[in-house]
C-alpha cells in the first residue's frame, strides 16, 4: 500500500514534513489496523480502526507557524495553521511567573492596597548589583494582573531598557509606544477575542508599571499612578 504527502489549503513548508517522518509514517500505516495511536511532533494523531483524525493541539506559549498531518485514507496532507501567543507573566500563576523567571519568588509589598480584595505580591530580582531588575508582581486570585520594573543600577532608563522589559510581557511589536508620552499599551491577537494590558514608565522615578485591568468574571484593578510613583523615589 502506497503512501504520499500531499500539501493541504495552506502555504506547505518543506522542511517540516520531511523525510525523516516517514519512519513514523510507515509504523502508523502498519499499525492501524490495531487501534494503536502514536505521538507526532506536537500533534497527538489518533488512529481509530482505518478512521485518522487529528486530535487538538496542545496550547504553546509560543507564535509559531504550527504543521498539521492530517490523514484522509492513504494519504499524508499537510497544512500550516498559525499558532497565537499568550502574554508573559500577566495571568499567569505563581508558579508559572518563576518558571519564567528561573527562580523562586518572594514576598513583597502590595502596590495597590487591595489586600480585602485578595492582592498578594511577589518579588523577583535580576542580574546582579551592577545590573539587572528588580520585579514585584500582583496576584489576584491566583493570576497576575500587574508587573512592575524597576533598574537594580538606580541608572537612567534607556530604549533599551524598555524594550527589554516589555519584550518580557509579549511581542515588541504589539506594544504602542507613543513619543514623549508615558503610557503605554499593549493588544494581541487570540483564536478568541484580543489580550489587552497597559501601564506606563516614568522617566523621573526610573520604573515601569503594566497591568491587565479588566479579566471577565474577576475583580477589576484601577491603579492610582500617583500613589504608585510615591513607591518608587526618584533616582
Amino acid at each position: 500500500m502506497s503512501i504520499s504527502a500531499k500539501v493541504g489549503d495552506a502555504v506547505y513548508a518543506p522542511d517540516i514534513c520531511r523525510w525523516e517522518h516517514l519512519t513514523k509514517i510507515l509504523w502508523h500505516q502498519r499499525t492501524a489496523r490495531r487501534g494503536r495511536a502514536r505521538e507526532v511532533g506536537d500533534e497527538a494523531v489518533q488512529i481509530v480502526g482505518r478512521e485518522r483524525t487529528n486530535a487538538k493541539l496542545r496550547e504553546s506559549g509560543a507564535t509559531k507557524t504550527h504543521m498539521i498531518q492530517h490523514w484522509q485514507g492513504d494519504t499524508l496532507w499537510c497544512k500550516s495553521v498559525a499558532r497565537f501567543a499568550k502574554m508573559n507573566i500577566l495571568l499567569q500563576t505563581k508558579e508559572e511567573v518563576e518558571t519564567h523567571f528561573g527562580k523562586k519568588a518572594t514576598m513583597e509589598v502590595n502596590l495597590l492596597g487591595m489586600v480585602g480584595q485578595g492582592e498578594e505580591a511577589f518579588g523577583f530580582l535580576t542580574g546582579d548589583m551592577s545590573e539587572g531588575f528588580d520585579i514585584t508582581v500582583g496576584f489576584f486570585n491566583g493570576k497576575a494582573r500587574y508587573v512592575a520594573f524597576k533598574k537594580r543600577t538606580g541608572t537612567p532608563w534607556g530604549e533599551g531598557d524598555l524594550r527589554t522589559v516589555l519584550s518580557q510581557i509579549g511581542k515588541y511589536s504589539n506594544w504602542s509606544v507613543k513619543p514623549a508620552s508615558e503610557f503605554l499599551d499593549y493588544v494581541e491577537k487570540r483564536k478568541k477575542g484580543v489580550g489587552n494590558a497597559t501601564g506606563w514608565q516614568v522617566p523621573r522615578r526610573r520604573y515601569a508599571f503594566i497591568y491587565v485591568p479588566d479579566v471577565p468574571g474577576e475583580i477589576g484593578i484601577m491603579p492610582d499612578k500617583t500613589a504608585i510613583d510615591q513607591k518608587f523615589p526618584f533616582s
